[in-house]
């Protein structure tokens, strides 16, 4: 077995009709002060212009290798990057991340630092920009709200008997051990994510992969947050092309999926779960109103159908 510190890292990017994001992502891998021992791009567009963008790269420098696969959707495309990958560890990024400069080196630190048989899965601190005191004062609100409904929120790591996760906040020094991994930035050891991989049946715009993953895997390894490795989700709005009506209902399907699959189905956790069911109808509903967009609540409904 090689040393810990001579672990080799893959990084598998996901990507679809992104390829301004990509190019950004990869000029930031660029100035990493770790390079990662090889990059899979994994695209599932509708055109070959995320191609055409890393043909401007000198790939060998990069070691960039480029898929194409028709299936789209996070999973697949994932589980299919690390099925191609040769690294010790797998790291996870999404197309749309701006990774700061020791970025890397500082998920790797995780992983020379920690018991290695011991570790499932390490996740970054993402840097959050709120410009103005409007949109401080939505986030604080939001948190407010999500923590009566047991719904994503800030907290401990860990996951609540809803089923929702909580994140850590910005007032975290260390690193620390947790259940939750953002999703648009994890990596795993090789070994540990053969076996448990990405659920395939959160396939399409999926919602819960991320969530189920690192849940499962935090039961059986110990999952870190590391607040040293800084990562920009860009997320941008122009690229969101799924509609409100199937955002709403896969909400509360996939949340129900998260909850049926792994949590236990004592009273207290069924009565938790339910009540952030009634979180989301409220929130999803005030968005829909704001936004005037009534096919969200059309989806609301559909989805609470068909989990009943």
């Amino acid at each position: 077995m090689k040393k810990q510190a001579n672990q080799t890292i893959s990084v598998i990017i996901p990507t679809r009709n992104r390829a301004k994001e990509v190019v950004d992502c990869l000029e930031s891998i660029k100035l990493q002060t770790l390079k990662p021992d090889e990059i899979i791009i994994v695209d599932s567009s509708d055109n070959d212009s995320v191609k055409k963008e890393l043909s401007k790269f000198n790939v060998k420098l990069l070691k960039i290798k480029y898929f194409y696969i028709k299936t789209a959707g996070g999973p697949y495309q994932r589980n299919f990057g690390a099925e191609k990958s040769k690294g010790d560890i797998i790291l996870f990024s999404d197309d749309d991340t701006i990774w700061s400069k020791n970025y890397l080196e500082e998920i790797k630190r995780v992983f020379n630092e920690k018991k290695l048989e011991e570790i499932g899965g390490v996740t970054s601190n993402p840097i959050i920009k709120r410009k103005n005191s409007k949109q401080k004062l939505t986030a604080l609100l939001n948190n407010v709200f999500s923590s009566i409904f047991l719904l994503t929120r800030e907290g401990n790591g860990k996951f609540q008997i809803s089923g929702m996760a909580t994140t850590f906040g910005k007032d975290v020094k260390e690193i620390k051990k947790c259940e939750f991994l953002y999703g648009f930035s994890m990596a795993f050891r090789r070994e540990v994510f053969l076996k448990f991989r990405f659920d395939e049946k959160c396939g399409g715009y999926a919602w819960n992969d991320d969530d189920d993953i690192a849940y499962r895997v935090s039961k059986e390894y110990n999952n870190y947050f590391t607040p040293f490795a800084k990562v920009i989700h860009t997320m941008p709005r122009r690229n969101k092309k799924i509609d409100g009506y199937t955002h709403t209902k896969r909400v509360i399907i996939y949340h129900h999926y998260f909850f049926k699959k792994n949590l236990p189905k004592t009273i207290l956790y069924i009565i938790a779960f339910w009540w952030s069911i009634i979180g989301l109808i409220i929130k999803n509903s005030l968005i829909a109103l704001i936004k005037k967009d009534y096919h969200r609540i059309r989806g609301l409904i559909d989805g609470i159908k068909e989990i009943i």
